[in-house]
């Protein structure tokens, strides 16, 4: 285990350790996978630049508007077209940077958390974790058997954690709850 690996676990146990203590691994996953979630919402709806919806549908526009220009044999307005799309093109570019950047305040958030799981797991010593739990259908898991390749159990019921709670928020919580001031 790294040293960077066991400074972040250092500090986030002291907040999520009571939590830890009390709740089994399977709750603490779910906690911690909600607790992302919420933040890469919160930060996606803060920096994300409203307009690429509106460029898309203008974009969507300007290629029907092209295709009929060109269909009928008016290359005058296909080029004043194709210039303006060229345009667009670019400021959608010039947008995607935008969501790169939210994408990496995102990771400062998943990547902490999911290195305080691995050494919860990894390193049952200093979590006081059980490794193996018993889950419907499939009995007795191990949270350190590998899945498929490298993947482990505990990182797939994280990702299901993740992409379930992803779908309450998006689906269940209005958008002007999370850009209100």
């Amino acid at each position: 285990m790294s040293a960077i690996q066991d400074a972040v676990a250092t500090v986030l146990d002291v907040a999520f350790g009571p939590a830890v203590a009390v709740l089994p691994f399977p709750a603490v996953v779910v906690v911690l996978a909600v607790t992302t979630t919420i933040a890469a919402t919160v930060v996606r709806h803060r920096t994300d630049p409203p307009e690429m919806d509106g460029l898309r549908h203008r974009n969507h526009e300007l290629t029907e508007r092209l295709t009929a220009a060109r269909a009928s044999g008016d290359d005058e307005t296909a080029d004043r077209i194709a210039d303006r799309r060229r345009e667009l093109v670019t400021g959608q570019a010039l947008l995607m940077t935008g969501h790169l950047k939210v994408l990496a305040r995102t990771m400062l958030v998943t990547v902490p958390v999911f290195l305080y799981l691995s050494w919860l797991v990894v390193a049952p010593v200093h979590a006081a974790m059980p490794l193996v739990t018993v889950a419907p259908v499939l009995g007795d898991v191990v949270w350190t058997a590998r899945i498929i390749g490298p993947v482990r159990a505990w990182m797939a019921w994280y990702a299901l954690c993740s992409i379930a709670s992803n779908l309450v928020v998006r689906h269940a919580v209005p958008d002007r709850i999370w850009t209100a001031s």
